[in-house]
């Protein structure tokens, strides 16, 4: 019974270790990183915003108001799942620890269904967690991290990975309700993914597609699996529903979205390198070019492969060439998705290092904007390599045993040091302050008077559909109130006035109301900033002048249907789990 605990408690706890070390440098909460731009900020802006607004009105926000902009239409498109749900740990902890918490919970959850999944095919618990800790110290997420602070996205791809873990895991095991149970799991890591960073959700999504189909054609209940999953494929369209609707109604008139499509952004002399993108530790060129780092646009922008999962990869690939002939006959499927497998991450590095290939390729697939994001799918595609190859050495395991523990060793230090060479650029650009408001103890109604730094504030403005472009008119600013209120915007009173622009962002729902009466957007005018500005009408002049959001029906119906969705399928699964538990201790 001693040694049964000892080693359930060793299955968590060697995990814990793993997804902490890359987060060591985030340990002191003083510490925000990434001082040219200011995504560190944003994050954590939006993050307390979220939190704050859930603990005064129990409810999520749908703009974001502050007082330099009011109705900012930003959480309709990114990040629709991540910041609500993260918004719930800050509303009691604060912005800054909740980040913090967030992000070890994601490398955790990784690191336990990476490990869980390698145990499944290959038996030896020391190469599950080694094959996960040279995930977990992978450089680009650590650079997502640390250096752009692309924070939205490493949670994207570490619930994918997770996902596609579980899934392969399922799959594997066979038909058993636990492992249903696991499948069910794995859709819903999906969803949150695409719900966290849409670009992970376009990619990703074909991705895990690839995974579910091939694993229902490998199926001895092929129809059940097909069924479970058309199931869960209305329950992931339903939680996403609200994005999906937006996305469709609003994409193409985004001023955002216009710029997505103007080509892929690349850095080939520098960043896309293709022997840069092939070294075994964080290295950025550029830093060594000027004097003063803050001259740098996001530096130690480190976009190497998975080095570590190369070297296991290239490892498993020779013993398999001493085997061929054996394993040709015995695994012809499983042989071809190494094949197809290995065919895929050779294409897709091709194309992160080879900018002028983009200019063949359809134009629409340069909403990825930087062809370094490739990086997270190819280390994906690298791991299921890894597995696949796993699977077709499984019989002869013990022939090169201790050759691949020493492989497995030699990985991981490889990936450790550039974890500790990633400390040392994270040093470069961190702050040792905190942005005012995220604290644990901060208050947090602050938050509505910080301006926004958002690479551009105006992302999601649209500028059609008014009644015309008003020339330069008095302005009229809106603040939006702290305390119980907050974030809400509160009435003006006028003596009078017949035009005024307003701090109001132009968008279709957003909406003036002029002396109790909603103003029409085909009566409203746009103002040389992109916001709301009122001309007289024949109304007369405005006295009570106040902002509403006035989305579109079909837009509520979706949001309460997501809603619905996702917390029905969270508490079935948490409740099936806590049933199966119960169970199992009575026997």
């Amino acid at each position: 019974m001693f040694r049964f605990k000892r080693a359930e408690f060793i299955d968590w706890a060697i995990p814990l270790v793993i997804a902490a070390f890359p987060l060591l440098w985030l340990a002191p909460i003083h510490r925000q990183f990434n001082h040219t731009y200011s995504d560190w900020k944003n994050n954590l802006w939006m993050i307390g915003y979220f939190g704050e607004y859930f603990r005064r009105h129990l409810s999520f926000p749908m703009t974001f108001n502050t007082d330099p902009w009011v109705g900012m239409p930003n959480p309709l498109f990114y990040g629709p799942l991540f910041f609500p749900l993260a918004g719930l740990v800050s509303a009691l902890i604060g912005p800054a620890l909740a980040l913090r918490i967030i992000l070890f919970g994601l490398l955790w959850l990784q690191t336990t269904q990476i490990s869980r999944m390698i145990k499944a095919i290959y038996p030896d618990s020391y190469a599950a967690w080694a094959i996960a800790a040279v995930v977990a110290f992978a450089i680009y997420p650590l650079t997502n991290i640390y250096s752009r602070s692309a924070i939205p996205e490493f949670a994207a791809v570490s619930l994918l990975t997770s996902a596609c873990s579980l899934w392969i895991r399922a799959s594997i095991v066979g038909p058993q309700p636990k492992n249903w149970n696991d499948a069910s799991w794995a859709c819903l890591l999906l969803a949150l993914s695409a719900g966290t960073h849409s670009l992970t959700a376009l990619i990703g999504g074909i991705l895990f597609g690839i995974l579910v189909l091939s694993g229902i054609i490998r199926a001895a209940d092929s129809g059940r699996r097909a069924a479970f999953m058309a199931r869960y494929t209305i329950l992931y369209l339903a939680v996403l529903s609200p994005w999906i609707y937006v996305v469709m109604k609003f994409s193409s008139r985004l001023n955002v979205a216009r710029a997505s499509f103007q080509g892929m952004i690349d850095f080939g002399d520098s960043i896309d390198l293709w022997w840069v993108r092939l070294l075994p530790i964080p290295f950025d060129i550029r830093p060594l070019w000027v004097e003063i780092l803050s001259k740098v646009p996001t530096p130690y922008l480190d976009a190497q492969i998975n080095f570590g999962l190369l070297v296991i990869a290239a490892f498993l690939a020779i013993q398999l060439r001493h085997r061929w002939r054996v394993c040709r006959q015995e695994n012809g499927f499983t042989l071809t998705a190494a094949v197809m497998c290995f065919t895929a991450i050779l294409g897709m590095y091709y194309l992160s290092v080879s900018p002028q290939i983009w200019q063949f390729l359809p134009h629409s697939l340069c909403i990825i904007q930087f062809a370094y994001r490739l990086i997270s799918y190819i280390d994906l595609l690298l791991l299921i390599l890894i597995i696949l190859l796993l699977s077709l050495l499984k019989r002869f395991r013990l022939e090169f045993e201790n050759k691949f523990k020493l492989c497995l060793m030699a990985a991981v230090i490889l990936m450790a040091q550039a974890v500790l060479v990633k400390f040392n650029h994270a040093a470069f650009t961190q702050e040792k302050r905190i942005l005012t408001g995220t604290g644990p103890f901060d208050d947090r109604s602050i938050l509505v008077h910080l301006p926004p730094t958002f690479y551009s504030p105006l992302d999601y403005v649209i500028q059609d559909g008014y009644a015309g472009n008003a020339p330069a008119l008095p302005r009229l600013n809106f603040l939006a109130a702290a305390g119980p209120r907050f974030g809400q915007v509160p009435t003006v009173s006028l003596n009078g006035a017949r035009s005024f622009e307003t701090n109001i962002q132009a968008f279709p729902w957003n909406k003036l109301v002029i002396n109790g009466s909603l103003l029409p957007q085909t009566e409203t005018y746009l103002s040389t900033g992109n916001t709301l500005a009122f001309g007289d009408f024949g109304r007369g002049p405005a006295n009570q002048v106040a902002y509403a959001f006035v989305p579109d029906r079909a837009y509520v119906i979706c949001r309460y249907v997501s809603a619905a969705a996702l917390i029905s399928w969270i508490g079935f699964l948490i409740g099936t789990a806590c049933w199966r538990r119960r169970s199992r201790l009575l026997r």
